[in-house]
């Protein structure tokens, strides 16, 4: 371990030395995290991953089958030291390779609350998204679906800061315990930001990116220059509405079913081509539509030239009771 920079007698002399202001005086100093980043600059950076929350929400959706929302809880800055022994032990951890242009490629981490995950992979493997009581790491096989939830929300993010300057963000593998994993070294700064995650079928939880200052510094070094000449109102506007047309412009599957019937398991083995199915649905009732498990409208079937269609009568809100009329 390093020796401290300053011994605590010549701290406590530094912090009373000089001429107090008149109401004012040094209540306490922290030489482990000295703040890098300048307030506008991190406020900047706050706004852009707060307009990428929703992407990476719509990516999650899509693969987990079901509504999900994604907001920036926190963001800040930590030493590699610090962010180590704040990861927990056993955890879901993604080591991120970042690139920015430089000779080699710095390393951080995405870190998966092991619950969230528990319900995610459930969730994947077609289940109603229940998680473990005592969850515990993913196997090897689930590390892969897990992967493949971190590469869509880390490619959200990287699309942010491509904005800004260019830089690819990749995953390079993966481990269950901070001790396994070498990357941001304990002298370093990271900066952190966590996303809660919340979905109807699971308790919230948390994915924390710790992202290398040294990768992300040319992106912030752009931030800084846009927060010396532009308001921040007019940045606010902008974003919003690039949010709002990507959210309108992105597509979302749309199920509709004709009927339903429960045969037994002997029916299904004598079942030949040519048989007919009677199903439960009488056939002047209208159909119902379904965007990823939600029912969102009802209509009647049928042709459009050689494509079947359905018209529809009645489209249900977002949260409403489908029965209510």
């Amino acid at each position: 371990m390093a020796d401290p920079v300053v011994t605590p007698a010549e701290m406590a002399a530094l912090m009373s030395a000089g001429p107090a202001a008149k109401g004012q005086s040094v209540a306490d100093c922290d030489l482990a995290n000295v703040p890098r980043i300048p307030a506008p600059v991190l406020a900047g950076l706050r706004r852009m991953l707060e307009s990428r929350a929703p992407l990476i929400a719509i990516e999650l959706a899509a693969a987990l089958r079901g509504e999900v929302t994604v907001q920036l809880s926190n963001l800040g800055e930590l030493n590699g030291a610090v962010l180590m022994g704040s990861v927990p032990n056993p955890a879901a951890i993604a080591l991120i390779e970042f690139n920015s242009g430089q000779p080699a490629p710095s390393r951080g981490l995405a870190v998966w609350d092991l619950k969230l995950v528990s319900a995610m992979i459930d969730r994947l493997l077609g289940g109603t998204g229940k998680a473990q009581e005592k969850p515990v790491p993913p196997t090897n096989i689930e590390q892969r679906l897990l992967d493949r939830l971190s590469t869509a929300s880390i490619a959200a993010i990287a699309g942010g800061f491509a904005e800004l300057h260019p830089l690819t963000i990749a995953i390079a593998g993966s481990a269950s315990s901070p001790g396994a994993v070498n990357a941001i070294p304990a002298g370093e700064l990271a900066v952190v930001a966590t996303f809660t995650i919340a979905a109807p079928w699971t308790d919230p939880g948390e994915w924390k990116l710790a992202m290398p200052l040294a990768a992300v510094a040319p992106g912030l070094a752009v931030l800084a220059a846009r927060t010396s000449f532009t308001p921040a109102a007019a940045s606010n506007l902008a974003q919003r509405q690039r949010i709002e047309k990507i959210i309108r412009g992105a597509s979302w599957p749309v199920r509709v079913v004709l009927g339903t019937t429960t045969i037994d398991l002997g029916q299904i083995l004598k079942l030949v081509a040519g048989d007919v199915l009677m199903l439960d649905q009488r056939h002047d009732a209208p159909v119902a539509g379904f965007v990823g498990d939600r029912l969102r409208m009802t209509g009647r079937p049928g042709k459009v030239g050689r494509r079947t269609a359905v018209q529809i009568e009645r489209v249900i809100p977002a949260g409403s009771d489908a029965n209510s009329r």
